[in-house]
């Protein structure tokens, strides 16, 4: 699975390490959570629609962009609320990845998957791993790249 993210793009860097703001700006743009533009050259600079599940982040400016609050219609299944017997919670993009695939949206670009293997502005690496299971969570994402031939950025 790993080289799958050599061969796509090391997803392992930040996306402020990276200036793939020019691709992201193509089609429809989904931003997560606090995915708040700080850097055009890494970030892009246009939003279709912001999916959240923490509150506050309705408070940012989005401009015209309505913000999304994750409700149970984002889940794959009612059953896919919390990942098996563990009881951790999926994580918005991992729930969001799901539903895409449910839709059979073929061309998926993905920018600034780390799993939180990496800081950004508003978290530091490693932060809400007692909330998600994001080993898990990165094997059936990946598998959904290979699957669906998504690309990982």
């Amino acid at each position: 699975m790993l080289e799958f993210l050599k061969e796509k793009g090391n997803a392992l860097k930040s996306i402020f390490d990276k200036e793939d703001g020019h691709i992201i700006d193509q089609g429809t743009i989904i931003r997560l959570n606090s995915g708040e533009i700080r850097n055009t050259k890494s970030q892009g600079s246009y939003t279709t629609a912001l999916i959240y599940s923490t509150s506050g982040v309705e408070k940012l400016n989005w401009g015209p962009v309505a913000p999304i609050r994750l409700r149970s219609k984002f889940m794959p299944t009612k059953s896919l609320k919390f990942h098996g017997s563990t009881g951790y919670k999926y994580s918005t993009g991992y729930c969001l990845l799901q539903w895409i695939h449910k839709i059979g949206k073929e061309k998926v670009n993905i920018f600034g998957f780390d799993w939180k293997e990496t800081n950004t502005f508003y978290n530091n690496a490693g932060s809400d791993s007692d909330k998600h299971d994001y080993t898990y969570e990165k094997e059936v994402i990946i598998e959904l790249c290979e699957k669906n031939k998504w690309i990982i950025y």
